[in-house]
């Protein structure tokens, strides 16, 4: 908004101040933004400072200036709507001379916010580098510019001198056009409701341009009904205004559905929150355990609902670094969403993962049923897992190579030996299948496309033990995309998960328990792949049992508020790891002394508590909430003393901040055109004939 105010200030200025008056426009617009800045610091710089360091994705040259037009029809579709704005419109093009002062200021403040429809690289820009599912993020801008022009326009129109009165004839024709135009487009949205649906479900239309002439022809009738009425009534009196009412409501309606949800999606969601709501009531204060969810494509943030915390959870806030732990750690990860899917037993019970829900029997034999609410079946560990552990040293995972090979370091720290927990196999042998290096990572491909084409291990299990099957590409939700459903796996020959990861469970699979048996797996390659990893492991059952009982901290742990107070005994001084995200804006008394929070796993909250009993609070203030409150409360106090001191008059006046501001305003007011507007659109153009690699 702050950036649109400054690009269309400049028409304004020319157009509605005069010469004299100019400097000090410009002198008025910098102060009133910036104490408006400032008195809302406290909200915008505790924001700002969370999504800069979110999982969504980064900014990137190349894919900006590669970008092209983008999914123009999705953002051609967000003008699709009111038919009586474009008649306003039409009306004050053609009334061109009596509305020159207004157009003049129009037209240009319009284009700032039209071109980027088509030009690519300049609306991603508006977007800061980039945007998810969401195109045209900042429209509401341009609509709002789009319905003021026709507001003012139709006010222009409608003058009070005209006393001729339309005929019953002409009153008839409108009333029978206005019915057969919301027939017609009744009839449309009925007819094409599916396949609009089925467009909506990957939310976008740009996979079926049809659609988007369709919502055109709707408009366009929209538009038609609305231009006869205002053309035989040219005075627009209630009567025709009922009409006009009754054409644009009808209109909007038949599009509602492209901005109000998906019908089929509804109905699971609603499902899915009345059996969630049944769960609820079943939540015991103090209860802070986790909720593991197995249901494929269940709403991510269920914990809202459940009240159980969870992994499970979906924000365009969420951290990057917490988002790559869980990935780390094996755990399903997309776009800006953190899943429980995947992981290990011995992964679940670090992170307090303890309870089950799922809409198939588990027949793990470390769970046993609890009850079942509406489609859920809810279960829970056996032997309650601790909530944090003690560490003898703390490590980074973020450059070792598979998630085992971090679970064994964590193992060797919490338990203080030498000994691993998972055995690694990421041995395979090729069939038909060719290994290269490519980007530091391993290319798979496929020789012979008829063949049979498969990486396979042979393993000879000895004691109890349960197989683990690990499938990497990157970090990277966006890099991932391209091995989703790339991989068939046997196991003895028998089927035992057809196309492999998907967007919504590409964690860690459990290939199930094993004991005094050959095991054959077959990973059966579907295309060629980039892999960060595929790994397999075993994990000694018997070792997971022993941790599980023997590593147990007997925490008092309480969340009030914006506080996490644990109470604690210690028979000497080490680090006690918390299973809670790490984030700066956390901080922590021990005994009533202000302690330092150490990042554990690059990513968890670790505290040194020392022999003796222990009492730890944790707090959180959002990173820069205290210190831009201050500043928010002293503009505040400031913008009362500058108004009632009159000290905004004579600010404004001062002739040197005039001069300097108005050099200011038109300098980077010109390099802001020439970077965004005139290089991204020479990018736009030459990206069709060359590619840009940065």
């Amino acid at each position: 908004v702050i950036i649109f105010i400054f690009f269309c200030s400049l028409f304004y200025l020319l157009v509605y101040k005069k010469k004299v008056e100019r400097k000090k426009g410009i002198v008025a617009l910098a102060i009133t933004t910036i104490i408006t800045l400032l008195l809302s610091a406290f909200i915008v710089l505790p924001s700002y400072l969370q999504i800069s360091i979110s999982s969504r994705m980064g900014f990137s040259w190349q894919e900006l200036l590669n970008s092209q037009t983008g999914p123009i029809t999705d953002k051609g579709s967000m003008f699709m709507f009111g038919g009586i704005m474009w008649v306003g419109l039409l009306l004050l093009l053609k009334d061109f001379r009596k509305n020159k002062h207004f157009i003049t200021w129009y037209i240009p403040t319009s284009l700032i916010l039209l071109i980027p429809v088509i030009v690519e690289p300049i609306n991603k820009i508006w977007h800061f580098g980039s945007y998810a599912f969401f195109p045209y993020r900042a429209g509401f801008i341009m609509m709002f510019l789009l319905i003021v022009g026709a507001c003012y326009s139709l006010e222009q129109y409608s003058p009070k001198k005209i006393k001729i009165k339309p005929t019953v004839a002409k009153k008839i024709t409108v009333v029978i056009t206005t019915i057969i135009t919301c027939i017609l487009m009744i009839y449309l949205t009925y007819t094409y409701y599916n396949r609009f649906q089925l467009a909506l479900e990957t939310l976008t239309i740009s996979i079926d341009h049809f659609l988007l002439w369709m919502l055109l022809f709707m408009t366009f009738l929209s538009f038609l009904g609305c231009f006869l009425i205002s053309l035989i009534h040219r005075k627009l009196n209630t009567f025709s205004l009922i009409l006009i009412s009754v054409l644009t409501i009808t209109h909007i309606t038949c599009t509602s559905f492209l901005y109000l949800g998906i019908d089929k999606e509804q109905k699971v969601l609603t499902s899915q929150y009345v059996d969630l709501q049944k769960l609820e009531k079943t939540y015991q204060k103090d209860d802070y355990y986790r909720v593991k969810n197995m249901i494929p494509e269940y709403i991510t943030n269920s914990g809202m609902i459940m009240r159980y915390h969870t992994l499970d959870h979906f924000t365009s806030l969420t951290d990057k670094n917490n988002l790559e732990t869980l990935k780390k750690l094996g755990y399903s990860s997309m776009w800006v969403k953190t899943n429980s899917k995947g992981g290990t037993l011995f992964t679940d019970s670090l992170l307090a993962n303890k309870y089950i829900l799922s809409k198939k029997e588990v027949t793990d034999p470390y769970y046993e049923y609890v009850d079942q609410y509406g489609d859920l079946l809810f279960y829970q560990l056996k032997e309650t897992p601790s909530y944090g552990y003690f560490l003898n040293h703390n490590i980074g995972i973020m450059d070792q190579e598979n998630s085992f090979a971090i679970q064994n370091s964590i193992y060797q720290s919490i338990t203080n030996s030498d000994q691993n927990l998972f055995t690694i196999e990421d041995n395979f042998i090729l069939n038909n299948i060719k290994k290269t290096k490519e980007k530091k990572k391993d290319k798979y491909e496929i020789i012979d496309k008829d063949a049979y084409n498969y990486l396979e291990s042979s393993l000879t299990i000895t004691k109890r033990q349960r197989i683990y099957l690990e499938i990497l590409n990157d970090l990277n939700n966006n890099t991932n995309l391209s091995i989703y459903r790339k991989f068939n796996i046997y196991i003895n020959d028998k089927l035992f998960k057809q196309k492999a990861l998907t967007e919504n469970d590409n964690g860690v699979i459990d290939l199930g328990d094993y004991e005094s048996e050959e095991v054959n797996i077959k990973i059966v390659l579907l295309d060629d792949v980039l892999l960060d990893n595929i790994t397999l492991a075993t994990m000694d059952k018997e070792k997971y049992e022993q941790f599980v009982t023997s590593e147990k901290t007997d925490l008092d742990i309480k969340y009030i508020g914006n506080k996490i107070k644990v109470d604690m005994e210690s028979d000497q001084k080490q680090l006690l790891f918390l299973p809670i995200a790490y984030n700066d804006g956390y901080q922590a008394t021990l005994n009533g002394k202000s302690v330092e929070i150490v990042k554990v796993f690059d990513n968890y909250i670790g505290i040194q508590v020392t022999a003796g009993e222990n009492n730890i609070t944790i707090s959180f203030i959002p990173k820069g909430f205290i210190v831009s409150s201050i500043i928010s409360l002293i503009t505040l106090v400031g913008t009362i003393l500058l108004i009632k001191k009159d000290w905004y008059t004579k600010i404004i006046e001062m002739k040197w901040l005039q001069n300097v501001a108005y050099l200011s305003y038109l300098g980077i007011y010109i390099i802001l055109v020439i970077l965004i507007y005139f290089l991204m659109t020479i990018a736009y153009l030459l990206s069709y004939f060359i590619y840009f690699s940065i």
